[in-house]
Parts: structure tokens; sequence; C-alpha cells
């Protein structure tokens, strides 16, 4: 049987990660000195969009159609989420963050632990009818990771709660850093030898357009029970974050980080890192059998990045009006290299295949097209709306079939013939809606991720 996971839904906090057409309204000399204040954010969004008499839920009529805004929603959350924790007066974001405060309180107290007493009842939710209408979210899930040979035991990052663990393939959950005040997960590690060593890395922060501060690379050795910081650390309100972990295949030594610094590299279990390349890669792959050629997606510019020599040079390829890249390869065929681009307006931009181990890419998806817009809202991807492909974008690939091919924005697509054609496979909106076929999945919108179970594909 073959699987795949999809994790998705919306997170509020406190930095923009990517441009948007109103950003270029922000005062260009404090954007330049990191002095921008949510009020900078507020009248450069309000003042771009104020032409369009946006309403309370985010539409605006187009050619006496109701349109969607793109991107309204997720920052008219992030506004709400800021407004009680910045100065009232001017507007300043904390100068601090919830773990630097929380070290300093149990270095006040040191004897502080967790209450014992009371005894708390979950209220929910933990559960709702996939088939109703508007389908609920818990909060965003933005990372998942598989256990090498136990295919009920995987782990799942949120955006803004924490990492989380099953054992019973999704049954129940276990949160495994309490211990660290609210965090954000990027990214979870697993090395080959987890049934020995008990090693799991999390990449913290935020991988998407409202991110919650890093505090770097992390490493549990009990398997999640405790938690110790690397050599790549930082503190969140420095404004770093930490996109992307991968351990390479044959030596678990070996790991490489991409963060908006640039890519770094350990050789001795993350005690020590180098910084490879100041470029800001917000995704990274191997090569299925050559773990010296590595990959890498862009965050903001639309370029596919690679190595040949385990990261000491970097050819790059430019894909003009392109934004974020997300990558994804096959052990099926391990030439083969496929990515999705977003353009500047979170619409498709195109999907590009490689069949030379990243030298040259071709774009078989051309997003310009009428039909061919996969990250936007409509079921047939007739939107020409743009989409949200600058926040949620994702794409996998099958291990032991390089044809069959998954990608994720607002909705997931499926192909089956390597690309060639595309159809839905899941609406995340109202059972009945007219531009859908009755009979889709439901499955929330926006998705951040997808991964094949490598155990059972």
């Amino acid at each position: 049987m073959k699987r795949f996971t999809i994790l998705s839904v919306l997170i509020l906090t406190s930095v923009f990660l990517y441009s948007q057409a109103w950003e270029t309204l922000l005062p260009k000399n404090k954007k330049e000195n990191g002095t921008l204040t949510l009020h900078d954010y507020q009248n450069a969004f309000n003042t771009y969009w104020a032409p369009y008499n946006v309403d309370r839920e985010g539409y605006y009529m187009k050619d006496g159609k109701k349109t969607k805004a793109a991107g309204w929603k997720q920052f008219k959350r992030w506004e709400h989420n800021m407004q009680p924790r910045v100065n009232s007066k001017t507007g300043e974001f904390p100068k601090t963050s919830d773990f630097t405060e929380r070290k300093k309180y149990l270095q006040k107290f040191p004897e502080a632990t967790k209450s014992t007493a009371g005894n708390w009842v979950s209220l929910g939710m933990d559960h709702f009818d996939p088939g109703q209408d508007d389908g609920p979210g818990i909060g965003q899930m933005g990372c998942i990771a598989f256990h090498p040979t136990d295919v009920n035991t995987f782990w799942a990052g949120a955006g803004y709660g924490g990492l989380w663990k099953t054992t019973n393939g999704g049954n129940t959950w276990e949160v495994l850093n309490d211990e660290l005040g609210v965090l954000g997960i990027s990214d979870i590690a697993i090395p080959s030898d987890y049934d020995i060593s008990q090693t799991i890395y999390i990449g913290t922060g935020s991988r998407d357009k409202y991110g919650y501060g890093s505090l770097g690379v992390l490493k549990s050795t009990n398997g999640g029970q405790s938690w110790a910081q690397t050599g790549l650390s930082f503190f969140p309100e420095d404004g770093i974050y930490v996109f992307r972990v991968i351990i390479h295949p044959e030596n678990d030594q070996i790991i490489y980080a991409a963060t908006t610094n640039g890519v770094y590299k350990t050789t001795d279990g993350a005690d020590t890192w180098s910084l490879l390349i100041s470029l800001k890669m917000i995704d990274l792959e191997f090569h299925p059998t050559n773990p010296n050629i590595i990959y890498g997606g862009d965050r903001n510019n639309g370029r596919i990045y690679r190595t040949t020599d385990g990261g000491g040079i970097w050819d790059i390829q430019l894909f003009s009006g392109g934004v974020r890249v997300e990558l994804a390869v096959s052990e099926d065929s391990p030439n083969k290299v496929y990515a999705i681009i977003s353009d500047e307006g979170g619409g498709m931009k195109g999907i590009y295949k490689s069949v030379n181990s990243g030298g040259t890419f071709w774009r078989q998806v051309d997003g310009n097209e009428v039909g061919n817009n996969y990250l936007g809202w409509a079921c047939d991807a007739s939107d020409t709306v743009h989409g949200q492909g600058n926040f949620d974008i994702c794409i996998a690939v099958n291990p032991t079939n390089a044809d069959e091919i998954v990608i994720g924005g607002i909705l997931t697509w499926k192909s089956i013939n390597g690309g060639a054609s595309w159809y839905v496979i899941n609406d995340g909106y109202t059972v009945n809606d007219d531009e859908c076929i009755v009979g889709y999945t439901k499955v929330h919108v926006d998705h951040h991720w997808l991964e094949f179970q490598p155990v059972s594909n």
C-alpha cells in the first residue's frame, strides 16, 4: 500500500520571510537597518489594499467576481497575534523572546518545577468529521519525519507548537519539548541508527511566511526526553531561521543545515559547524545514490543550487520571475530532480524537471498557461489570482516510482506520468463547492510538507 502524509494549516508569528507586492511600500531605510515596526507593516499593507475595498473575510470584487485577496488572511492573523505584544505607542517589536525569558526565570528560581497538583482533562478538540463543511484546524503542522524501520512511529513539527511523536500510526500523540517553552519546528532529522542512538535533530523556527525565531539546531540523545543546543545556536530575537536539516545517508555525523545565514555543515554530530555558503536556501536534498551531490532550493529568488563536492562549490540556475523553490528526488530514478517554483504572486511559476542530476532543467508545467495554476484555489487549476505558493508549497516523489509525484499548495495534486498531467486529490473547502466535484477527500487547505513513508512507500 502506498502512503503519503500531508501536513497543513496556518501559523501566526513575528517576522515576514517572503516578499509580497505591498512590502515594496515599507520604508526602505528602516527595512535596511532592521527597525521596522508593526505600524510600518500595517501602513504599507493597508495602503496597498485600500483601492481594492477588501471585505472582512478577505475578498474583493474583480470583473464582477468575488476574488480572494492573496495573503490577506495570513497578514491579519499575524497582525492580531502581534498587536498585544508590541509597544502600543511606537509599534516596536519585543526585544526578547519566550525562550530567553524562561531561561532567566529558571536561573532566578532554579527549584521551580511543574505543578503535580490538580487533575486536568483535555476539552479538545481532538476529532472532527472530515466531511463537514469548513473543517476546523488545530494549528499548523509544518514538517514530518519517519522512523527508519517502524511504520507506526513518526514525528511531526508544529509551526508554533513544538515537536510531537506517535508510536501507533497517528492515533495518539505526545509532545517532546515542553521544557523549551513555545517553539516552532522547521525540520526533523532522524539518523539511520536511531534504534541504538535515540538521536533526534530538530531545526527550530518556522519555514514558512510568518516565522517564530530560531534557537538553531537542537539535539536529543534520549528520544526527545531532553534537549541540548548544538554548535549551531541562535537567539529567537536575532531573527535567524533554520529551514532544513539533512543527515548524510552514509555517515550520521555529517549534517547540513539551511538557514537565513546560509548553509552550514558539521562532521562531528552537530558539535561544531562551518558555513559553506551565504545563500538563503529553504530546501536541501541529497542525490539518492551520490551524497556528494546536494540540491538547494532558493527562498526568495527562484534559484536552484547544486554542489557536486559535498558543499565546497555551488552552481546556480536562475528561473526569472520565480520566488520559492521546493525540490524532490527518487531512488527509483536517481538522476531525476523535480522542482516546483512559485511566482511573485504566489501562483505557479512552473514545475521543472532534470534528468542529468540537476545539470539542466526544463519546464514540465508552465504556470502561465490557463489551467496550470496548481498553487491556486480552483479545483481545475484555472485560478488567475495567483495563490499562496510563497507561504505553502511542497513536493514529494515516490521512492520506488519516479513517475508518481504529489505537490501541495492550497490544494493537493498528483501525477502518475512523471508530471505530464495532474489531477486534484483533495479539497479543503465545502464538499458542495460548485467549482469542485463532490467526492474529493476533504483535507484542510494550505499544505506545507509532503513525504512518502519510507517503509511502505
